[in-house]
């Protein structure tokens, strides 16, 4: 019943408003979990949803991730540093902050975890990252290796900072 609705619903709307097939399959998990736990619950009998079956994303990908080109990560470091104080970050420190991204493949809560004491950028052939098991998502500390150039703009940028102190005040 949910899901004839929802392909009722796609066929009314333009090709641009249609609900995705990755959309459909992220509401049919809600709604399978949730009858999964009603059945579990003792609230209902048996899972009306359980052989629902989810429709294939790859007939329909609205969005198709790829890496940056060199070209695009200089045009956005650039615009980064060139830019005015956003979310109470300057251009410089959004710069040094995608760069630390862009080199790491951290996340944002993990970004955010980050001080000076983080870094070790006194071999600047062998610098690191450190990232704290209580800040990783899978609950482990790591030592990432980073690129001479991404440690020597991170030596340059945590100069004389505190080194418990967050590196980026981010939101």
């Amino acid at each position: 019943l949910f899901i004839n609705d929802l392909k009722a619903r796609e066929s009314r709307l333009d090709k641009e408003k249609k609900l995705s097939p990755r959309a459909i399959n992220a509401r049919i998990t809600a709604w399978k979990t949730f009858s999964h736990w009603l059945c579990r619950t003792e609230r209902m009998r048996s899972d009306p949803f359980i052989s629902l079956a989810k429709l294939n994303e790859q007939v329909d990908r609205r969005r198709i991730r790829r890496a940056l080109s060199e070209d695009e990560i200089g045009r956005l470091l650039a615009a980064a540093e060139a830019g005015p104080v956003a979310f109470g970050l300057s251009g410089r420190e959004r710069r040094v902050l995608y760069q630390v991204a862009l080199g790491t493949g951290l996340r944002a809560a993990e970004l955010a975890s980050l001080t000076p004491a983080s870094f070790d950028v006194s071999d600047l052939d062998n610098a690191s990252v450190t990232l704290r098991a209580q800040d990783s998502k899978h609950r482990k500390a790591d030592t990432l290796p980073i690129r001479r150039e991404l440690a020597e703009a991170v030596g340059v940028f945590i100069w004389g900072k505190p080194a418990d102190q967050p590196l980026f005040a981010l939101p």
